[in-house]
Order: structure tokens, then sequence, then C-alpha cells
């Protein structure tokens, strides 16, 4: 069977996209299509399409359907005619649904939390899931007693053999032949009813499993809104690790249910066999047995061994998954500073160790196999040794039912050791996910530093936070959101908050999704809102207007859209209190006034907003400022009354009092925001509306194949042993990047098994890790319920394929056992039917292993679609390894060591495109750098600035012409060889959990000096101790940073960028907005350590700040592609161009060109 998800493309070998039509079918048929018209399982219509998805036909069934699994006969139908459409698939029961367990297993948890239970998740586990749970292993129990009896019943059909053929020897009346066909029906009736009890117990201990991870990744997700930042850092509960829990360690549970009946029936089957042994040969039964007991103390050795190395290699799973999303996260990034191979090298490192952990425990594991396959036939040979040398007579009879049953034991002995493992496994996985819901919460607190702060806001007061970098500002605002650890004080607050954090959080949906974030629509309000945000004009040039899907994260909008789209929702909320972290950072000056005058002091007028800003010129104008210093209130007052009563406060507003943050770009009709500082597909598509339907697929659907896994991905997994199909994804093109979620390439790279099911799992994936990422904006705005249903809901709709998958193993099963059973029949009646002279030993060796039949189709079964699911994992990264675009060589050709010496840049003819069929965003673009020369790139959106570095870094390859630098074709060089070379600062810092020396120098190439002075010159420390073990303040080269860097502020983040930069000591600087996001303290500080720090370097500075590159070299004035206006910043300036105009808007004088202090850098 094969299935498909909304907006998959069903093919009909491996990944290639097709166009499908109605049902896929091509009118041109191989032969061996029509042949199919032959078979009679195909006459008839090919059943319709349904329009939509129905309640699985198993909640209806009657009890006979159940146990035959008859409920499934029309699906499977269906399947056998044609592939499988989402629709096909029946929605999970009402009962079995996420919601359900989840809010069964959370008040089970918590009560038992309360009453101090050592393992509350474990019997909150048995207490949900008790009924289906222990039925399963009752079945189990009453099939082992008919798998365990039926040998007994051999004995007598064997004794009935031997009296039949010694009667036909002697020519005397044999045994009445319906004793015969009566024991061939009570053989084959035991081995029905214990196939129907076996196939029920493994129904029902799968779906527990399926249902027990449905509840579990409610419960890690619900936590995951509540945790504490103190519990997330702290205590180590990164993003990662938590999305490893939901993954990884939920599965292992899964798998556990299945069987874990099987350690205590077992013991139960063997104790039974061995009486009935004892009955068949006498105490010579003790001999094999003893050997079998002697196991015991072995296994337990080794259980203890697998415990402990199981929990070692947890370790080096959560951070090999953390790197792993850390490297996807910041690819665009690494692609930057060329570190693909040595961060593949470090994930390689982690890799390698854990694949040495599983080959150790997977080779124990085959050891104890071999033992416990081995174990039945040693033990029945020495029990029949035994047996002889007590002078006893070998009887037919009795031998051959009791090898029966010694190979009755030969499966649990197998499978035991597995089951053992799989039961650590989730052991050790329950206490993980116990200590993760333990963990610390948020309930009633607020920041650690805020001890001092005693502040009180009126209904509809606009109140600032100033301060420098660090002084607490959005601790502050997160505080209030409810994002942070109180530890004295009380805050009140209205009941609706909206909260608008300096980073923007945008959803992987549409526009309109994004701004109305689960409140009814209301066409009129949300118009007033779209005009005070000035998002109308972006709204017109999307492809779907305010219906196209943005992207996750997104990634296909700029910064400043993403944050115009974050305050247009935190005003559509009609909050009573409205939290602003900074929000006018990533809108120039034009956009940024339209905001203060329509949104925060128009639409926003009636509200208590509290805003965090560094945008110093606008302070006057609020009816309140808190002025912050060290994580301490310094002040509150009006802003005259603090220039008037406050020196300190008076000496910062006159340090930047001539400090204007201005943007380049042009007012009223023709402000659009910034273009993003790589590619995205937005800047081809926003100019194109009449390429509508190309532009709307703005995200790629997920591939999925519809047939057998085919050979060379068995070849490929063989080629493999271990994990090098991770390397083409990380060098895989930025487009790719941009069009696929993250979610679903961590999907791949840490657990795949099913087609259908893992198509909708990364979708989990993907909700999961958004909602992770924005859980201080979910919680601030209160809607932590809503976020709840939506993953709830993809959580059963991967359950739909996920249970469906199991009845289908079932039926299937159950079926073969039945053919399996009937050729036990049919030979058990050959045996006893007088028309056959059988030897009884010949009938006793086929009637013994004939009975094996039906266990070893249930294992051949069960074996084949577990290979053929796993097998189905490596076929999708085989897709990124083998199907995916990649990026040049890395290495390729010789370059000069010292390459460059001087940084001199020549584009000649420069013409690039962001994709195939898309319209060129650089046309002809020519332009000659000189070494050591300083050059400002401006203009408005879309006119090419960004994708002038995007050239320059080969993030896009040119369609025509050339970029050279000191003589040397960029494009006959190796990715790394060029990246290397280059430097960049960008506009988003990205920081890697570690160290700041893992930051600086990931690779350890730099000297402990060489990184202290990089720190020294860009402000971050002030001095150097002799012995280098610490530097004032709180930066130290061995200091913490957390998973995004989030324990430093936004400021000293892009310092850390900076100093990054610092120590790479590259002759080519690019700075991509640098300090667009940034105070101006901090503003000034970049600038100076970009004089200093890159004096006698080529910098090219896209610039957002016009006073920053007012001193630079020359000034490019980019407009459509092309070059408009280029030369000195003053000449550009008399000559009453573009530049000049912006220049007049930005209120910049004549004077200002010889008044603006110093070398300036760029940013």
């Amino acid at each position: 069977m094969s299935s498909s998800s909304d907006g998959e493309v069903i093919t009909n070998r491996g990944f290639q996209k097709e166009t499908t039509g109605g049902e896929g079918l091509n009118p041109k048929q191989s032969w061996w299509r029509k042949k199919r018209q032959f078979n009679p399982l195909r006459w008839g219509p090919v059943p319709p399409i349904p329009t939509q998805m129905s309640v699985s036909k198993e909640a209806d069934a009657g009890c006979l359907s159940r146990v035959t699994f008859a409920w499934m006969g029309p699906l499977m139908r269906v399947g056998y005619s044609r592939p499988l459409v989402p629709t096909d698939i029946p929605l999970v029961a009402p009962n079995r649904s996420s919601r359900v367990i989840t809010n069964k297993l959370q008040a089970s948890f918590d009560r038992r939390r309360r009453q101090g239970d050592q393992y509350p998740l474990l019997w909150s586990l048995n207490e949900v899931f008790f009924r289906e749970f222990w039925l399963g292993g009752f079945c189990r129990f009453v099939a082992d007693c008919l798998l365990i009896f039926a040998p007994f019943c051999l004995r007598y059909l064997i004794q009935f053999s031997i009296e039949a053929y010694t009667a036909s020897e002697r020519g005397t009346p044999g045994p009445p032949v319906g004793r015969g066909i009566g024991l061939a029906f009570g053989l084959a009736l035991m081995q029905m009813f214990g196939s129907l009890f076996i196939n029920q117990f493994l129904y029902r201990g799968m779906i527990v499993g399926g249902q027990a991870r449905a509840g579990l990744i409610g419960l890690i997700f619900s936590k995951s809104l509540k945790i504490s930042g103190r519990a997330r850092a702290g205590m180590g509960w990164p993003n990662g690790r938590v999305v490893n829990l939901m993954s990884t360690d939920s599965y292992r549970v899964d798998q556990a249910a299945s069987w874990f009946h099987l350690l205590w029936t077992s013991a139960f089957q063997i104790i039974l066999t061995l009486v009935l042994l004892l009955i068949n040969i006498s105490y010579s039964a003790l001999a094999g047995f003893a050997l079998l007991i002697l196991g015991v103390p072995v296994l337990s050795w080794v259980v203890n061994i697998l415990a402990a190395r199981r929990r070692a290699m947890n370790r080096v799973t959560d951070k090999r998954v953390g790197l792993t999303q850390e490297i996807l996260l910041g690819v665009r990034f690494v692609k930057f500073f060329g570190w693909e191979k040595s961060f593949l090298q470090r994930l390689e490192s982690l890799r390698n160790t854990e694949i040495g952990a599983i080959q150790f425990l997977l080779g124990v594991r085959a050891g104890i196999n071999a033992v416990g396959m081995s174990l039945p036939l040693l033990a029945s040979m020495l029990a029949f040794i035994t047996y002889s040398l007590t002078d006893n007579h070998l009887n037919p009879a009795s031998i051959f039912s009791s090898l029966a049953l010694f190979n009755v034991l030969r499966l649990p002995l197998n499978l035991l050791p597995v089951v053992i493992a799989q039961t650590i496994d989730a052991w050790v996985s329950i206490q993980r996910m116990q200590e993760y819901l333990l963990a610390e919460e948020l309930k009633d607190e607020t920041a650690e530093e805020r001890h001092d702060s005693d502040k009180t806001k009126a209904g509809s007061e606009l109140v600032a936070i100033v301060g420098s970098i660090g002084s607490g500002k959005s601790s502050l605002l997160a505080a209030l959101a409810g994002d942070m650890r109180k530890t004295s004080g009380n805050i009140k607050r209205g009941p609706r908050v909206a909260y608008c954090p300096q980073y923007a959080w945008i959803q992987n949906t549409s526009v309109r999704e994004n701004i109305i974030f689960g409140c009814e629509f209301k066409e009129d309000w949300y118009a007033d809102v779209i005009d005070a945000c000035t998002l109308q004009q972006d709204l017109d040039m999307l492809p779907d207007g305010d219906q196209t899907e943005i992207g996750e994260r997104g990634i296909t909008i700029s910064g400043g859209q993403k944050q115009r789209l974050n305050i247009a929702r935190a005003i559509y909320f009609d909050a009573d209190i409205v939290l602003m972290d900074d929000p006018l950072s990533a809108v120039d000056a034009h956009v940024g006034r339209h905001l203060f005058d329509k949104a925060i002091c128009g639409l926003l007028k009636d509200k208590c907003r509290i805003l965090a800003t560094h945008q110093l010129h606008v302070i006057n104008k609020v009816d309140r400022v808190v002025w912050m210093e060290g994580g301490r209130v310094e002040a509150i007052g009006t802003f005259n009354e603090l220039m008037e009563s406050n020196v300190e406060f008076a000496r910062m507003m006159s340090e930047i009092a001539t400090e204007s943050k201005e943007d380049e770009k042009p007012p009223a009709d023709d402000q659009i925001e910034e273009e993003p500082a790589v590619e995205k597909p937005k800047d081809n598509n926003f100019g194109e509306k009449g390429n509508g339907l190309q532009a709307k697929a703005l995200m790629q659907a997920e591939e999925r194949a519809a047939k057998s896994v085919p050979w060379n991905v068995y070849k490929a997994y063989i080629k493999a042993s271990g994990s090098y199909l991770v390397a083409p994804g990380v060098v895989a093109p930025m487009s790719f990047f941009d069009t696929t979620p993250i979610g679903r390439i961590v999907n791949r790279f840490s657990k795949d098994v099913k087609r259908h099911e893992s198509v909708l799992r990364s979708v989990v994936f993907a909700k999961f890790g958004e909602a992770l990422l924005g859980t201080a904006c979910i919680r601030a705005y209160g809607l932590q319920d809503r976020f709840i249903d939506e993953i709830q809901k993809a959580i059963d709709g991967m359950d739909s394929a996920y249970f469906i998958t199991f009845a289908n193993q079932r039926w299937l099963s159950l079926r073969l056992d039945i053919i399996g059973n009937l050729l036990v029949f049919t030979t058990a009646i050959l045996v006893v039917t007088s028309r056959f002279n059988v030897n009884p030993s010949i009938s006793g060796v086929v009637l013994s292993y004939i009975l094996q039949i039906v266990m070893v189709l249930q294992w051949m079964i069960r074996q084949l679609a577990e290979v053929e699911n796993a097998m189905n994992a490596t076929e999708r990264i085989c897709f990124y390894g083998n199907s995916l675009p990649s990026e040049a060589e890395l290495h390729k050709g010789a370059i000069r060591p010292s390459w460059p010496e001087h940084g001199e840049i020549t584009m000649r003819n420069v013409e690039m495109r962001y994709r195939d069929g898309l319209p060129l965003v650089l046309k002809g673009f020519s332009i000659h750098i000189n070494g050591g020369e300083r050059i400002g790139i401006v203009g408005r959106t879309g006119a090419g600035k960004s994708s002038i570095m995007s050239g320059l870094f080969r993030l896009v390859e040119l369609s025509a012409g050339s970029i050279e630098i000191d003589g040397v074709d960029i494009s006959k060089i190796g990715l790394h060889d060029l990246r290397s070379k280059l430097a960049i600062i960008p506009q988003d810092p990205t920081l890697f959990r570690g160290t700041v020396r893992s930051n600086l120098d990931p690779f350890g190439n730099h000297t402990d000096e060489e990184l202290w002075g990089a720190l020294r010159q860009a402000n971050l420390v002030e001095d150097v101790p002799a012995d280098g073990a610490a530097a004032s303040g709180r930066i130290t080269l061995d200091g913490v940073v957390e998973e995004e860097g989030m324990n430093f502020s936004s400021g000293q983040r892009q310092l850390m960028a900076l100093a990054r930069a610092l120590v790479r000591g590259s002759r080519i600087i690019v700075c991509d907005e640098a300090t667009s996001s940034v105070d101006i303290e901090t503003d000034t500080k970049i600038q100076e350590a970009i004089a200093k720090g890159f004096k006698g370097r080529t910098l090219l500075c896209i610039a957002h700040r016009l006073r920053t590159i007012v001193k630079y070299d020359r000034v490019c004035v980019m407009d459509a592609g092309k070059i408009a206006e280029i030369g000195t910043p003053l000449a550009l300036f008399d000559t009453g161009g573009i530049f000049r105009g912006m220049c007049d808007r930005s209120k910049i004088r004549r004077e200002d060109f010889f008044t603006t202090g110093g070398d300036s850098g760029g940013g």
C-alpha cells in the first residue's frame, strides 16, 4: 500500500516529481500492467477517491470483525486497486485521540506527583492504558498456553500414528480413524486460536504504544510551554534535547509496549514447558533445563551492561541531534564562513562515538540472540542424551513432542533479549521524560534582576524603557510577559497581554493567520491594522496577497516585514497591555515614524504600552521613561523630569543628541521594506504578480514514493555504514533550506519509520519545533490551549496512518496464519488416514516441524514489514544524499596560500537570478573596488544590494559575467577556498551552543591572546589580565553560551559577531546592516572597532544608517539590479541625485561630511 499527504506528488519510482491527474494512471501501460486486468481482485471499477476522511470502521465493527480484522477489508481492496490518498486513511477513533489520552495522562501524572510517587510517569501510563494493555497481556498468556499444549496434542497424534503403523505392519485392526481426525482437528484449532490471540496481543500492544507516544508528545509539548528559563538553560533542557525527547524517547516507549508482556509470559511459558517435558521424558528434562537456567546470570550481567551503555549513548545522541539542529538553523552562517567541512567533522566525531556505542549494543544483542537460538537445540540434545543413557526407550511420540516443546521455547528465548533491551531503553527514556516533566515551571515568575523595580502604569500610558547594552530592558519585558522567574515582589497586570519580542516569531502559515493569530477575523479592524503597519503595499506584491504562506520562521520575507507582522499581531489581538521589545529597530526611520504615530500612538492609544527601545529620539513623546542600568531601575519619570533631575540621564541624551537613525529609503508611496540579507524567494516574487502560480510555491511539498523500496537503497545502506548522507544535506544550496522546513530535515536525520506516517510525522516535528521557538509569544498571548490543540490534531493525523499500519500488518498476518494452519491440518489428516502408511519417526519429524511454520510465518511477516519500514528511512535520507542539488566543490584547483593579498574586487557584467525561471536581480552589474577601499552600498528594496553579497559568497551562482578577487576568478576555485578568505558581520548574529571561545574560534586555530584581543577590540571586555584567566565583567573565553546565545543581549551578540570577524582576519569584510538592530552606544562601539580593526582592508557595507558611510571612500547607489550612482559621498551629495535625496530625508547636511567623527566603519 502507499499513500500521500496534501500537496504531495505520488510517484512510481523513487522520489522523482511527476504531474498526476485523477488516479495517476498512464494510458500507455506496459504489458505487465495490462495483464492485471485478468486478476479477479482488480475486476470492476476503481474505487472513487473520497472527498473527506471518515472515522475508522473499527469503531463500529462487531466482535468477530475485530478479532479477524475484517473491518480492514474495504481499505485493503482500495489500496490494491489504486494508490491511497490522504482521505482514504481513516480518522483516529475519538477515544484514542491525542486530546483524550493527553488529558488523562496529565491528570494522572499531576495527581501522582502531588502524592509523591517515586515514578509518577510510569504508573500514570499503567493507569491510563491498564485495560487495553493488560488485555493484550492476557491474550499473549492464552496464546502461549495453546501453543504449548499443541505439542502435547502432537504426542497423542504421533502415538496414534505408531498404533496405526504397527497395526498395518502386523495386519491387525488399527485404531479408529475418528480419533486421529479428532486429534488433527484439535491440533489445528489450538494453532488457529493461538494465532488469533497472538495477533490480538500484538495489535493491542502496538496500539497502546502508539497511544502512549501520542500522550507523551502531548505532555512534553504542554510542559515546553510552562518550563522556566532556568530549567531550560541551567538544568540542560535546550530545544534540541526536548525535540529528542519527543522523537526518540517517546518512540522507544512505543516500541517497548508492543512486546513487554513477553517478559512475564516467557517465564510462565518456560515453567509450563518444563512440566510437560517432565511428563514426556521424566527427569531427563531437567538436564536440558539446567543448561537454560545457567544462562540467567549471564543474561542479568548483560542487561546491566546494556542499561549503562544505553544511558551513555543517550547523552551522545542528545549532543548529535542538538548539533544537527544548530547546524541546520545556522546553515546560512555556516556557509558564509566556509565551516561546512569543520562542522561535519564535529558531527561525524559525535556520530562515530554514537555508532561505536550502537555497534557494541548490537554486538551484545547479536550474541544473546545466537545463544538464544542455540540454547533450545543444545538443551534438547542434552535432555535426549540423558534420557537415552538412563536406559529409557526412545519413543517417537515422547521424543518428537518433546522436540516440539523445546522448539516452542526458541522464539521466546530469541525475543527475550530484544524485549529486555527495548524495556531497558524505554525505562531510561521514561526517566528522562519524567525528569523533564518534573522540571521547574513558570508560575507567577519574573526576572531575578527586577528586585529593585517598583513601577505603576496607568491604563493608557506609553512608557519607554531605555538603557545601555545589557542593562536589562529585554529581561524586564520578558518578566512582564511571564517568561522569567520571579524571586520576590508582585506584578499586577490586565488579563490580556500582547508581546512583540525583539526577534519576531513568524509561523509557517499565511500572512493573515500570522496577524489574526487565532482570533476571529474582523475585516474593518484588520484593514486598520494593515494600514497602521504599512503592510498593504507588501501584500499587493505577494502572489496570493495575505493568503500567501511565508515559510518556516518567515524565511521568505525580510526582517522588517517580520517585525511589522509582529507589531500587527500585537495590535490585532486587542490586548489590555502591549509589550514591545525594540520593535522599530528593523525598519527605517520613515516607516518607524509611521508605526509610532499610526500604530503605537494611534490604534493603541487607549492601551497600556511599554516600549523598550534604543530609538532615543522618540522618548520625548512618551508619557514616562524608565531608565535602567545593570538590571536595576535607576529612575522613572517624564522625559523633562529626568532631564532636569538626573545628570547621568541628561549626559546620555546629550551624547546621542546628534545621532538619528535615518534610513536611505524613500518615503510615502515608494516605501517598501529592505530586501533581506541573502537570497530569498520573495525578492523575485514580490515584483512579479503575473507569475503568481509559480510564486505561491514558496515552500516545497514533501516528496514520497508510492512503491516498494528499490534495491539501490539497500545498496546505499550497506555502503553508508553510518551517516555519510548527512553531508549532502549540509552542502545543498541555500534555496533548499529556504523552501524546506527544518523540522522535516531533522525528522529524517533522527527517526523515520513509515512512508505516510513519516510525512505526517514531519508535520508534528515542524509544528513542535516552531512552537518551541515561540514559547515566549505563546505564553504572553495566553494561547497555550490553541497551540496544544494544533499539535494534538497533528499527532492524530500521524496516528491515523500509524494505527492503520498496525491493523494492516495484523490483517495480513492472520490470513497467512490461516494458510499455515490449513497446511498443519492437511498434514495431520494425511498422517492419520489409513490410505498412507508412514513410518512414525517420519510422521514425528514432519508434524513437529510443521507446527513451527505458523510461528515462522508470523516472524517472517513481522521482520519483512520492519525491514521495509526501516529501509524507508534510508530511502528518504538517500533522497537527500543522492537527489538534492549540490553547491560547487568545496576545494577546486590551487590558489596562492597568501591570496588575497590586497582585497581588490572586480565584477564584470554580472547577471544573477536566484532560481531558474525567476527574473534577474543583477543585470549587467560592473564595479571595480580597490584593495583597502571602503564602499557603502545603498538603494531601495529589490535594488540588488544583498544580491551583490550573495554573488560574492557564491550562495547563488552567476547567470553571466564574472567576479575576480586579486585577479582570481572566484567561479574557478572551491567554495571553501573562497569563503574562508572572506568575513561577514551579519544583521542577525548567529551564536552556537558552547562557550565564547568555541564561538569565536570553533576549531581551535587561534591563541587565547588573539581571542582576548578581538574581544577587547569589539568592546566586549575592557582589559585582559596577565594570566588570561578572566576578563572584567561577565565575558570570559570559557563563559557558557546557551542555545542561540539567549543568555546574551542582542547588542552583545552583535559585538560577538564583530569579534568573530576580527579573529578571522580576512582582507575582505562585508557588513550587512550590522548595526540596524542595536542601540546608539553599541553602534558607536561597532563603528570604532571596524575603523580600527579593519583598517587597510576592503570593506563593503550594506548601509542602514546613512551617517555611518558619509566618510567612506565611495558610495554605490543601486537601482533595479544596476548601479544608478557611484562616487565619493561628497561628490554624490553635490551632484543632487538619488543619494542627495536620501541625505535630505535623513537631515544630513554638507557640513556633516566633515564633522562626522573618526574614520567611520560601516554597518
